[in-house]
This record gives C-alpha cells, structure tokens and sequence, in this order.
C-alpha cells in the first residue's frame, strides 16, 4: 500500500507541476499580448529636421573672419544658433559658391570662399549643403573641388555632381523606422553652361517628377528644395507657384525655397483626399554681407516628422514653426563683427537701434508668416 500511495502522490505532484506550467505560459503569453497591444497604442517615431536659407560670404565677411597667415575662423559667427541648428536629426543649408584652401577668394559676382567656413558650417551641426547658382562660379575644377573638401568632413550635398553615378543618387537620412528623401534644384548658373548635362540639378520638370517618383519608392517622406525666384522680392513670382505646385502635385511632401535673399510667404496646396503640402517659399539669407533691407533677415525652419497610431502607421509632417534670426554687424569690434543672432532674445537688449531693427524685422515676418507659425 505504501508502493501505490507513493506512486500516486508521485503522479499527482507531476499533474499539478504540468498544471502550474501550463498557467504560467498561458499568463505569459496574455501578459505579452497585452505588452503588444499597449505598445502598439503607444508607438510613437519622430523625425525633426532643421533648415536655413542661403550662406555665402562676400568679402567683408571672408575680411571679418581673417586671422593671420591664411588661415580664418568662422565658428563665431553661429555662436548663438549652433544649438538650435545641433537639435535635429538632419540641418540643410544652401551654400553658395566653392572653397580653396588658397586664395584669392572673392565675394560677389564670383564666390571663392576659405576652406574654413566648411569647417564652421560642420562645427554648428549642418548635415547636408544644397548648391545654389553659384555652384558652377570657378567651372568645374571649382565645382570638383568643393565636392571633394565637403567630402572630406563628412557632409553632404546635393545639387552638385563630381561623376554622373552620384549625379543619379538620391539622398535618404534613415532614423529607427522613418527614411526621409531629399532633392535640391536651382533655376540657373549664372549663364555658365556646365561642361556635362548631370553636374548640376537644374529644374527640370520631367527630372524632378522621375526623381520624385524614385524617391517615393525608397522613403516615407520627400523634401523637395529649389533656389529660385527673383531677388529682394518678398512675393514669390509665377514660376515659383508654377514649380511649388508641379513638385507638390507629383508627390513631393513639403517644399522649400531660396535665392531672393529675402523671406517669402508660407503658402499651401490643397489635393483630392485632403492632402496638403506647404511650401515655403524662401527663407531669406542665414549668413552673408549682404545690407539690403531684409536681406539681414531670415528664419530657422523647424519639421518635425510623425509615425504613430494618430498617424495611421504613416510618416506625417505633424508641426512646423519659424524661429526669425538677423545677421549683426557690430561696428565696435575690429573684427568678428558679423553674427547670426536669434532675434527672440534681443528684444529687450539695450541698444535700441539694434532692437528696433530686430522688433521691425519680425514685424515685417508677420506679414508672410502667420503668427502661430512664429517662435522666439
């Protein structure tokens, strides 16, 4: 009797350990599927991009930043914006003109600029240089070797070509799930023919609505860039709304501009199934000599980029906003003068010629940009 009792107390224990597995992965897997669900209803990417408009130096600013035996230093001038523009996940600029590591350099009409200010743009937290109608200033040794010292500090740029191979590339930023495509065109080069059809993007809208379409097929999201309009004109002209619209209408996601050196309204396109795409039409110069009025005034534009459950699983443009910046020139200094400033935080500065510029500058913003729109 004692055999058989021990055998099935030996039998039971072994039901009631199958019984206790059983549970555990039964409360296992419920606790996973719960886990699952939770995270599902939570799931939440972002993806923020920063742009500016144009940097170009003229010869005051190549003299500003001169420190001795060619050799300069531009890092001071973005001080007070490095670290807005390092906040993001991807910061574009359009750089006008090449470098050298020699001079002479030059300002206007033809922009040669020290290597130095590359080294800057890469020092403040730019990623990727759009090229702009000065691309083409020094032909294409100039264009070669601009592309090669970008090259060499890691940045990118598009717009400007040393092969056709990398003319045909598309330039994608993935961060975690989201995958971003960019694509940058200029109207012109200053009526300098490129020696081959694919050195530079220019705005053509058979190429753009082709790139677009390769674009859409390898990412979530495409930024499309054109420097184009006319010059100190703070409305943008018929070939730019005619542009903005092709781009928007073949897929393109927001749309972004530059090249009158001044800010231009935000404006929309409204398409079936209630898409819509902004474009901003210029954002106004970010660092030059430039003292034409408004061409000191610019904006920082802030995109930050969704995919969420709110979002349907998809990469959505959820916010957007303007931070106005102004390019100083302080006469008190020898050198060092010129600074790209944050207007909000000058606006209760002592000096009230600079803060009544300052005040006047983002009141004339408001004229283009809805308020909302607007941080300081």
């Amino acid at each position: 009797m004692k055999i058989i009792r021990l055998i099935l107390y030996t039998i039971f224990f072994f039901i009631f350990l199958s019984f206790i597995f059983v549970y555990k992965n039964h409360l296992n897997k419920n606790i996973y599927s719960n886990y699952e669900k939770v995270l599902n209803e939570t799931y939440f990417e972002k993806f923020e991009i920063t742009c500016t408009g144009d940097i170009f130096l003229h010869t005051s600013n190549i003299v500003d930043a001169y420190l001795e035996n060619n050799k300069y230093d531009f890092n001071y001038v973005f001080d007070e914006v490095r670290d807005v523009l390092k906040s993001s996940d991807i910061t574009t600029c359009w750089f006008g003109g090449v470098v050298d590591t020699l001079p002479p350099y030059s300002g206007y009409p033809f922009f040669k600029s020290p290597f130095q200010i590359l080294e800057a743009v890469k020092n403040s937290g730019f990623d990727i240089l759009l090229r702009t109608n000065h691309v083409y200033d020094f032909g294409q040794n100039g264009l070669y070797k601009t592309n090669s010292f970008i090259k060499s500090l890691s940045l990118k740029q598009i717009g400007g070509y040393s092969s056709e191979e990398e003319s045909k590339q598309i330039t994608v930023v993935k961060k975690g799930n989201i995958n971003v495509s960019f694509l940058s065109y200029t109207y012109g080069t200053n009526g300098l023919k490129p020696e081959e059809s694919w050195e530079v993007d220019l705005i053509n809208f058979k190429k753009i609505k082709d790139d677009i379409k390769r674009a859409k097929d390898i990412s979530d999201f495409v930024v499309v860039f054109f420097h184009y309009g006319n010059e100190y004109e703070r409305k943008y002209s018929k070939f730019q709304n005619d542009v903005a619209f092709f781009a928007s209408s073949n897929g393109a996601d927001i749309v972004i501009g530059s090249h009158p050196h001044v800010v231009q309204p935000l404006d929309s396109f409204l398409f079936d199934g209630g898409r819509k795409v902004y474009s901003a039409y210029s954002l106004g110069n970010f660092y030059c000599g430039q003292r034409k009025k408004y061409t000191n005034s610019g904006v920082i534009f802030k995109l930050i980029l969704e995919r969420s459950k709110r979002t349907d699983g998809k990469v959505k443009l959820k916010k957007f906003f303007f931070i106005p910046t102004y390019i100083i020139k302080d006469s008190s200094k020898n050198f060092q003068q010129y600074k790209v400033i944050l207007s909000g935080k000058h606006f209760n500065k002592k000096d009230d010629t600079l803060r009544n510029n300052i005040i006047n500058s983002v009141e004339d913003l408001k004229e283009l940009i809805p308020e909302k729109y607007i941080f300081y």
